[in-house]
């Protein structure tokens, strides 16, 4: 994924409620480089971080207790965040610029599992899906919701 523009992660997770950072997926702090993450805020709200390019994902909003799937989509230059939330018709998406890249150099994790860090997702998490994607694939087609 480091050095591929086209690329899918597909995450369904159920959040609960907690007062701290709750990492979902990823490795921010890793060994070798900075990684990246995504995380539930206090209030719900989703966030994202790679490299340097960080921020609060607005309008994705977790409903607590609640099954949901987030598909986030690299396509060159922009990142699509695509949030359902699983037995309604919830559905909502963000886009942002994108051009940095994801590093692969250390061990990812489900659930917050950091070293030395206290940012543990008190949800559950079914699954991580990575796909490198070419346009119009099976996997896309798959995890498409938008």
């Amino acid at each position: 994924m480091e050095d591929n523009t086209q690329w899918i992660i597909s995450i369904r997770f159920r959040g609960k409620s907690g007062t701290m950072w709750q990492a979902i997926a990823g490795m921010m702090y890793g060994v070798v480089q900075r990684g990246w993450g995504l995380w539930m805020q206090h209030g719900a709200y989703l966030y994202w971080s790679g490299s340097s390019k960080t921020g609060v994902l607005s309008g994705l909003i977790v409903d607590l207790g609640k099954w949901h799937t987030l598909v986030i989509r690299r396509n060159l230059n922009t990142l699509v965040f695509h949030l359902r939330t699983e037995g309604t018709a919830t559905e909502k998406s963000l886009t942002m610029a994108w051009s940095t890249t994801l590093s692969v150099h250390q061990q990812k994790t489900l659930g917050g599992q950091w070293p030395s860090q206290n940012e543990n997702f008190v949800g559950d998490v079914s699954y991580i899906k990575f796909a490198h994607t070419k346009p119009n694939s099976n996997f896309e087609r798959r995890c498409r919701f938008f």
